[in-house]
């Protein structure tokens, strides 16, 4: 269960990723962009900064939470000999 949470909290993150991107293809932002002149790095540049300004948040709390969890899956470490 611990790990479907961390695995949907990165789901969540892509679909508003495509979202954004579906969204900028139907409005044309890029090529309106590119006609005020401002270069394909600084446009790239700019999504990463705002994705990762997106993505650092939950991944802090998920740490916080990994961190002071008392919650410690049983596995078994099975070796061949």
């Amino acid at each position: 269960m611990f790990s479907m949470f961390v695995v949907l909290s990165f789901f969540c993150f892509y679909i508003i990723n495509i979202r954004f991107i579906i969204f900028e293809k139907q409005q044309r932002i890029k090529e309106m962009l590119g006609v005020f002149g401002v270069s394909n790095g600084v446009q790239w540049a700019s999504r990463i900064v705002e994705s990762t300004a997106l993505l650092v948040p939950p991944l802090i709390a998920m740490a916080i939470i990994f961190r002071v969890s008392t919650y410690k899956p049983q596995t078994r470490h099975n070796t061949v000999s």
